[in-house]
């Protein structure tokens, strides 16, 4: 990967393939999350060509990329299963400079399973993960025309009973002319419990998570 060893310098990798991985269920919407694997690049991507996203130039990476981000940052990125068909997913990874600080990378939603809640529970599972117990922050970029993600991120502001939020332009020069303009979001203090995290995964039904063998999934 071109950028791998810019990415690296921000973003904290894990040191190897797990022999576990996170699992949650949440019964009552029939759906699994769990921790992505290297197992899962072709179902990303997959997933993207065949989900894109309107006026979302970069959403489609090459396969590599994927498998970049399964096999060293697997730990903080989840995949949202129905049965066994892929309805969604996001791309998480804590950043290298001081990993009190979560940053959203991707996260994609099949169409007929948006505003049911699920992305929310996704980045709520996240947060609650033994991995994120020091994380403080949650950050990420909007696109300015991807309003459903910015109402998304809105809502958790309620559910997750947060006390800063921060959302501001981002300066086309930052990112250059290939990317679109975006918001820079900011989300906190979380305490090292996440209580009110927690508290809301409950009330949706989730049972509390757990780790399971990579080779029975």
């Amino acid at each position: 990967m071109a950028n791998a060893a810019r990415f690296a310098q921000y973003f904290k990798p894990f040191p190897s393939p797990p022999a576990r991985i996170w699992k949650r269920e949440i019964p009552k919407l029939g759906v699994t999350l769990r921790q992505l694997t290297v197992d899962d690049v072709e179902l990303l991507c997959t997933f993207s060509e065949r989900n894109p996203v309107p006026n979302f130039r970069a959403v489609v990476y090459p396969a590599y990329v994927y498998w970049w981000f399964c096999q060293f940052f697997n730990e903080t990125c989840t995949v949202a299963l129905k049965g066994s068909e892929c309805i969604g997913f996001h791309i998480a990874c804590k950043r290298q400079t001081d990993p009190r600080q979560l940053f959203g990378i991707q996260a994609m939603l099949k169409g007929e399973y948006q505003n049911q809640g699920i992305f929310s529970l996704m980045l709520s599972d996240l947060l609650a993960r033994p991995v994120c117990k020091d994380v403080e922050w949650y950050e990420g970029t909007i696109e300015t025309n991807n309003w459903r993600v910015l109402e998304a991120h809105l809502k958790l502001l309620e559910r997750w009973n947060v006390e800063e939020y921060m959302l501001r332009e981002v300066p086309q020069e930052e990112w250059g002319n290939r990317h679109h303009p975006s918001k820079h979001m900011r989300v906190g203090k979380f305490t090292p419990e996440k209580t009110a995290v927690k508290e809301w995964l409950t009330e949706c039904g989730a049972d509390e998570g757990q780790w399971v063998m990579q080779s029975k999934i």
